[in-house]
C-alpha cells in the first residue's frame, strides 16, 4: 500500500530522483556522462540492490523489492517508510497461476505515528484456488468531519484525533468455472480514539455518532469473475466481483450492518499503452458505526483528497486511467474520477459529486510491478502518492 501526503507522504527526494531517469535516453552514446545520467545511474543501482532489478526469479522464494524514503506532513511530522513487495509461486509445476504477491508498508514518524500495512495474494492448484489476506495495524492521526459530502466540505466540522487501527480481513475463494470464483472469508477490526488534537479548530461531536472504542466482527461471502493476466497491474482482462458481509460491532452499545460491494474493472490495449476503467459502489445497511462508514479519498478511491474526511453509508465512484508505456522501464499515467455518497441509496447522485484529476510517473521495479508516483487535485485539496503497485 502506498504511503500518502493525507498522512502519510512517501520521500519527495525519492520522487525527485526517480523521476530524473526519464532523461536517461537524452544522451547520445558518446556523450560525456552528465548529471542527470550520473544520477539516473545511481538511482537505478540503488533501486536494483534493493531489488527493484526488473526481473522475478521463483528460486528466490520470494523476491522482494523495497522502496524507503523520508516523509513530512503537519500532522505526521518527520518520518520514515518502506513500501516493499515479494513476487513467490507456491508450487513451481504449477504454470496457470500467476505469482503470488505480499505487498508491506512500514512507516514511522516523529510526532508517534507508526504503522504497517500488508497485502497477501495467493494463488493455489492451477488458479483453482485462491487465498486473499489484509491487514493494518497503526497508530495515526485521523479526521472526521461527519458522514456526506456536504459535511466533509465545511472546515468547522473538523474533528482531529489520535487513532489506534488493528484490522484482519481474510477470503478464501474457489473456481466454479472457468475464470469464476466463489467464496467466503472474515473480518475482524478494533479502533481507539486515544485523544483529541487541534481542539481549537475542532466543533466537537457527539459521544453516540462518535463512539470512541469500537470493536467490529464479520462474516463475509464473495463472488468474482477474473480474466486479468496479472492482479497487480493488468494489461488485459476484465474484473467481475460482488462482496457481502453480515457485521456486528460493540461499542457504546451493540450494533449491526450489513454490506454490499459491487465493482467491475477493464483493462484495454491501447496505443503504447492501457487503457484502465473502474465502477465501484459500496451498500451499508443498519446501524453503522462512525470507522465502518466507506470512505472516498486517499491512495486508490479518488486520490487527491485527504483520507477520512468523505465518508457515507452509501458510495457510487468510478474512474478511467491510461496507463502510457515509455522506453526502457518507465512510464507515465493520467485520470479522471469522480465519487459521491449517500445515507441511504436512493440519495445517491442527490448530494455533491467530488472529482479527481491526476497524473504519475512509474518505474518497473519487477515484471509488473511499479513504483508509482501520483500528483493527484481534487475539489479544494489535493495529494501526493509514492508506493508499489496501481490504485486499481
Amino acid at each position: 500500500m502506498p504511503i500518502r501526503s493525507s498522512g502519510k507522504l512517501f520521500g519527495g527526494v525519492l520522487l525527485l530522483l526517480s523521476s530524473l531517469s526519464l532523461h536517461a535516453d537524452d544522451a547520445t552514446a558518446d556523450a560525456e556522462p552528465g548529471w542527470f545520467n550520473r544520477m539516473t545511474n545511481w538511482v537505478e543501482h540503488e533501486l536494483a540492490n534493493l531489488g527493484g532489478d526488473g526481473e522475478f526469479n521463483p528460486d528466490d522464494g520470494i523476491d522482494w523489492a523495497a522502496v524507503p524514503g523520508p516523509f513530512a506532513t503537519p500532522d505526521s511530522g518527520f518520518g520514515l517508510g518502506v513500501s516493499s513487495v515479494g513476487l513467490f509461486v507456491v508450487d513451481k509445476n504449477d504454470t496457470v497461476s500467476q505469482p503470488s504477491s505480499i505487498t508491506m508498508t512500514v512507516f514511522g514518524s516523529s510526532k508517534g505515528n507508526i504503522g504497517i500495512d500488508l497485502d497477501t495474494q495467493i494463488f493455489l492448484q492451477e488458479d483453482r484456488r485462491r487465498l486473499y489476506i489484509w491487514g493494518v495495524a497503526e497508530k495515526v492521526h485521523d479526521v472526521f468531519y461527519g458522514p456526506g459530502i456536504k459535511k466533509g466540505k465545511r472546515n468547522h466540522n473538523k474533528h482531529s484525533f489520535k487513532l489506534d487501527t488493528l484490522v484482519v480481513n481474510s477470503k478464501y475463494l474457489f473456481q466454479m468455472a472457468p475464470a469464476f470464483y466463489v467464496g467466503f472469508g472474515a473480518s475482524l477490526g478494533q479502533n481507539n480514539v486515544k485523544g483529541s488534537v487541534d481542539s481549537h479548530h475542532t466543533q466537537p461531536v457527539t459521544s453516540s455518532a462518535f463512539p470512541q472504542d469500537v470493536r467490529t466482527a464479520g462474516a463475509t461471502f464473495h463472488a468474482m469473475y477474473d480474466s486479468r493476466d496479472f492482479g497487480l497491474n493488468a494489461k488485459q482482462g476484465r474484473l467481475l466481483q460482488a462482496d457481502g458481509g453480515f457485521y456486528n460491532s460493540s461499542a457504546d452499545r451493540s450494533h449491526h450492518f450489513q454490506k454490499l460491494a459491487l465493482e467491475y474493472r477493464e483493462y484495454q490495449a491501447m496505443g503504447p499503452g492501457v487503457l484502465a476503467f473502474q465502477l465501484a459502489s459500496e451498500f451499508k445497511f443498519g446501524d453503522v458505526t462512525w470507522d465502518n462508514l466507506t470512505k472516498l479519498g486517499g491512495e486508490d478511491r479518488l486520490r487527491g483528497y485527504t483520507t477520512g474526511r468523505y465518508r457515507g453509508k452509501q458510495m457510487l465512484m468510478s474512474q478511467v486511467e491510461y496507463r502510457h508505456n515509455l522506453p526502457g522501464r518507465h512510464g507515465m499515467v493520467y485520470w479522471l474520477g469522480a465519487g459521491t455518497l449517500g445515507d441511504d441509496v436512493s440519495d445517491l447522485g442527490s448530494e455533491p459529486w467530488i472529482h479527481s484529476v491526476g497524473l504519475g510517473y512509474r518505474y518497473e521495479l519487477k515484471p509488473g510491478v511499479n513504483l508509482r508516483a501520483d500528483f493527484a487535485w481534487g475539489n479544494g485539496d489535493s495529494g501526493i502518492y509514492v508506493g508499489v503497485n496501481e490504485a486499481f
